[in-house]
């Protein structure tokens, strides 16, 4: 029998928040999409995801922040 800490599921839960760990896009997206609707303002969400993905390159975070914010929705945003 091959029992683990609750201090290893913790670890291994929080893995993907280690510096230099790098992800498939798909988790990523995932990650982000939860990060953006737990931190309702947007300059808070802004870092936490920019903490959370450093190795991902910084357009692409901006087009998933967009992607999953409602408040910077484009057609919104747009005057005439």
């Amino acid at each position: 029998m091959d029992a683990t800490s609750p201090d290893d599921d913790a670890a291994d839960t929080l893995a993907w928040v280690l510096p230099g760990r790098r992800t498939a896009p798909a988790e990523a997206l995932k990650r982000i999409q939860l990060l953006c609707g737990a931190w309702p303002d947007l300059h808070a969400a802004m870092l936490v995801v920019l903490a959370t993905h450093q190795e991902l390159p910084r357009d692409m975070l901006a087009a998933a922040i967009k992607q999953f914010r409602a408040d910077l929705d484009a057609s919104r945003a747009r005057t005439s």
